[in-house]
């Protein structure tokens, strides 16, 4: 059950995306809910601002760009997107349709937009590997609640991880 104040927080928060669809039902709320635990506060200011919280970690990702199918890994992920390696450049402003492995029982499948490719090579600069990040540009519900939960499991050991006691 949502009440009238988490409507209004709701409202403030995805004012936007609330806007652009007229009818929304309470499931689209309770899954706006879930979402807005991964929303950085608007009080944080910096050159390094995101508007999601990230999750650094390795995963396994397949990724097929212009017909070309090639298996890399996650540097990081969160709710608006995900940074991985690629051995060759990917063009700006192109879509890469990925599955990325969450864990053993089941992957997400999405088409990520590219927004940077930055070179890696320490030796030879302009030469791979790359640094690819992009925000995913399509995603089904049910893949989008099992991101949501993978996040919130990871943030949540990360923060008892940083809660325990030095020893």
């Amino acid at each position: 059950r949502v009440d009238k104040g988490d409507m209004s927080k709701m409202y403030y928060y995805f004012k936007e995306e609330l806007l652009r669809t007229r009818d929304f039902s309470i499931a689209d709320v309770n899954k706006l809910l879930v979402v807005r635990d991964f929303i950085r506060t608007k009080s944080y200011s910096g050159s390094d601002r995101r508007k999601y919280i990230r999750v650094y970690k390795q995963l396994p990702l397949n990724c097929t760009f212009h017909g070309r199918t090639f298996e890399t890994h996650t540097s990081n992920i969160s709710f608006g997107g995900v940074c991985f390696s690629s051995q060759s450049p990917l063009a700006v402003d192109n879509d890469v349709i990925c599955r990325i492995q969450m864990d053993h029982t089941y992957s997400i499948d999405c088409i990520v937009r590219v927004l940077r490719m930055q070179s890696c090579g320490q030796d030879n600069p302009g030469a791979g590997p790359y640094d690819v990040a992009g925000v995913f540009e399509f995603m089904g519900d049910d893949d989008k609640m099992n991101l949501a939960q993978f996040l919130k499991f990871n943030l949540a050991q990360a923060h008892d991880q940083d809660s325990l006691p030095a020893v």
